[in-house]
């Protein structure tokens, strides 16, 4: 889930975290899926609702709360992050967002391997999964790389 929050360029409010985590676990609910884990997107991006604009201090109240959102929920939550973005997020690699989730590292470094994860912030010290390359092509299809553990 990629977290976001603001206002669209059309003046209408993008849903508060609450409500979108809300809405993701209710379709999961609804449509009877068997999810091992959802992992919570937390990255700058460009274009409606994004969240990581608003400055170091607003950045990191917003992702703690939704790290509190999801520490509540009945659903097994992590978190997926870059982190050579964190410090123009939180204003430090040291910011402690949600340490105690599974984090998803992203690592573009073309070595599989959840153990070669070496780029860490936010508290973490090991991951649960590794992003380790970008945009490659795989069975005529694009896809990004992954390393997970068992």
């Amino acid at each position: 889930m990629l977290a976001g929050t603001g206002t669209q360029p059309t003046g209408v409010a993008c849903k508060s975290p609450q409500t979108q985590v809300s809405e993701i676990e209710s379709y999961i609910s609804r449509n009877g899926m068997q999810i091992g884990r959802i992992w919570l997107d937390i990255e700058p991006t460009s274009g409606e609702c994004n969240a990581w604009n608003l400055g170091a201090s607003a950045n990191t109240a917003l992702a703690r709360q939704y790290a509190s959102i999801i520490r509540g929920s009945s659903y097994n939550w992590g978190v997926y992050a870059n982190g050579n973005q964190w410090s123009g997020m939180f204003g430090s690699r040291s910011v402690d967002i949600a340490s105690d989730l599974p984090l998803w590292a992203v690592q573009f470094d073309r070595t599989p391997g959840v153990n070669t994860v070496t780029t860490f912030m936010g508290g973490w010290t090991t991951a649960y999964a590794k992003q380790y390359w970008l945009d490659t092509t795989l069975c005529g299809g694009g896809v990004d790389l992954n390393s997970f553990l068992g």
